[in-house]
Parts: C-alpha cells; sequence; structure tokens
C-alpha cells in the first residue's frame, strides 16, 4: 500500500463520517491553504512504524522470490475538525465536538469497518475525543481531535542470492577415522 493509497482509504471513511464536503477535508501542510470553517484536517503524525518481528520464511513453490518477509506496519493519524462560534460567520451547523464523536462512533459501524478491511487498512485503538476548543486572538475556535491508529500488511520479497562455491583452507587434526590429519583442499565446489 503506498501512501497515497492509505490516504485515499482514510478520505473515503472520513469524508461520509463527518457529513463534510470533500473539499473541505485537507490533509495539514504547513505550507497549505486553509477552507473557510468548517473543516477537517488530517495529519499522519508517524508511520510506518514497525509492530512486532517481521516473519522471514520461503515462499511458495512457484514464486519468484528466494524469501518473503511480512509484518505490520502502523500509522498514527490526527484527525481534527474546525468549526466556528462567530456569529458573524453564520455557521450554524453542529459543532466540532459532535462532528467528531459521530466520525468516532462510525468506527463501530461495520460497513465501515469492512470497507477499511478492503482498502488493506486494520484499526488498532479507540480513539478518544479532545474538545481544543479556544480563544484564538480575538476569535473562538471550536476544535476536537482525536488520534486514530491504523495498521497495514507489509509483504516484502527478497532474492539474496544462493552460495554455489565456497573456499576452505587449513588443516584439520584430531581422530579421524584411522588417520591423524585431513587436509582439505583450496576449493570445494558445491554438490
Amino acid at each position: 500500500m503506498t501512501r497515497e493509497d492509505l490516504q485515499q482509504a482514510i478520505l473515503d471513511w472520513l469524508q461520509p463520517a463527518s457529513s463534510l464536503p470533500r473539499e473541505k477535508i485537507i490533509f495539514l501542510d504547513q505550507r497549505g491553504d486553509r477552507p473557510d470553517k468548517p473543516y477537517a484536517a488530517i495529519k499522519l503524525v508517524s508511520g510506518p512504524k514497525l509492530v512486532g518481528h517481521d516473519d522471514q520464511r520461503a515462499p511458495d513453490p512457484g514464486m519468484t522470490d528466494d524469501f518473503l518477509i511480512s509484518g505490520q506496519r502502523q500509522f498514527l493519524c490526527s484527525v481534527n475538525i474546525y468549526t466556528t462560534l462567530d456569529p458573524a460567520q453564520n455557521y450554524t451547523g453542529p459543532g466540532a465536538n459532535q462532528i467528531m464523536s459521530d466520525v468516532r462512533d462510525s468506527l463501530e459501524k461495520i460497513s465501515v469497518y469492512t470497507a477499511l478491511n478492503n482498502a488493506g487498512l486494520g484499526m488498532t485503538n479507540r480513539p478518544a475525543v479532545q474538545n481544543l476548543t479556544a480563544l484564538l486572538e480575538d476569535q473562538w475556535e471550536e476544535r476536537a481531535q482525536m488520534d486514530v491508529e491504523f495498521c497495514i500488511a507489509s509483504n516484502i520479497g527478497d532474492s539474496p542470492g544462493t552460495i554455489t562455491k565456497v573456499k576452505v583452507s587449513g588443516t584439520v587434526s584430531g581422530q579421524v577415522g584411522n588417520s591423524g590429519i585431513v587436509t582439505v583442499g583450496p576449493e570445494v565446489d558445491k554438490p
């Protein structure tokens, strides 16, 4: 799964869950513009982080790689909802906390769970909604936030090559059969 695939799967979940139009959902970028409120902002805070240990094994017959390395990768996704409390902006919709509660509750729906799984995502936590409403300069900004941990499967093929020749030199001494000393030649081909 590419980062773009991950972002698309998150958008496909968040847009209907928040009831915000697609153009009102952005991925945070310090240099990027923000739409008028209300809007949602997503930031992939960390990841891909290795979860546990990867499993390394020989592949099924007929596969091209010598080894298959499989494991889980975890991403921490911060979701923020911004609305306004300024009556001059004529916003009469639900507040940030209500929208975020609806987004969080959507993660309990079997249809959402199935859609995320079909996109290759699993959720590993039960996020809590945080109320981050604050006075910014001279206006109140209503903001709610939650962190969602998503996991994806990672499968990597590796063909490190095989050893075809081994060169051994030296003398082996000790009791070997009836002979006291065995000398190994300079190069031995693999049988």
